[in-house]
């Protein structure tokens, strides 16, 4: 089971980095000094409402980015995973197979399978259900209702949603969000 700012935390990284990064994505190892300055600076651009300064926070954070990634090990991730991850990301409400994501990207579905879990750490359902849960949880806090949300992120259903929910919360949304406001 997986802790919400887990799977928040997760999202926004790779969010940001594949869609930085796009075809040419590596993943690197990072201190937790360094991933702290990373965050500080990824919470600067996401509040920064000068479209001017926010890309210069961004190239700012990319050069930092290149400037450790040059001196540690890192790893290549292959274009195609970036391009799953994009392509979850963009399209998480629609039903979304193993099968139809590699046949999009022209490569077989164990393969993308095996390697989407070994470049990402979560399957490939694991991914799009965070994803889904990601913009559920932005849908709640604007007030949608249940029905709403299961039908805007792809969930197919209330129970869908409710069971999602629980798998990786272990509460319901409406727990959720009122041991929230406690």
């Amino acid at each position: 089971m997986f802790s919400k700012e887990f799977i928040e935390n997760s999202l926004l990284e790779y969010n940001i980095l594949s869609k930085l990064f796009y075809k040419n994505g590596r993943v690197v190892t990072v201190s937790p000094s360094q991933q702290d300055f990373c965050k500080m600076i990824i919470a600067r651009i996401e509040n920064e409402s000068n479209l001017m300064r926010k890309k210069l926070l961004i190239l700012y954070l990319l050069s930092y980015i290149d400037e450790f990634a040059n001196n540690t090990l890192s790893i290549t991730v292959p274009s195609y995973i970036m391009q799953a991850m994009v392509y979850i990301e963009e399209h998480y409400y629609e039903k979304i197979t193993a099968a139809e994501l590699a046949r999009k990207l022209h490569i077989g579905r164990t393969t993308l399978m095996t390697m989407f879990k070994k470049h990402t750490g979560f399957t490939l359902n694991n991914y799009i259900v965070q994803c889904r849960l990601k913009k559920a949880l932005t849908l709640f806090q604007e007030g949608k209702t249940e029905y709403e949300i299961a039908e805007r992120c792809g969930f197919g259903d209330i129970s869908g949603l409710i069971r999602s929910f629980k798998n990786y919360f272990g509460m319901t949304p409406r727990q959720y969000f009122n041991s929230r406001k406690k």
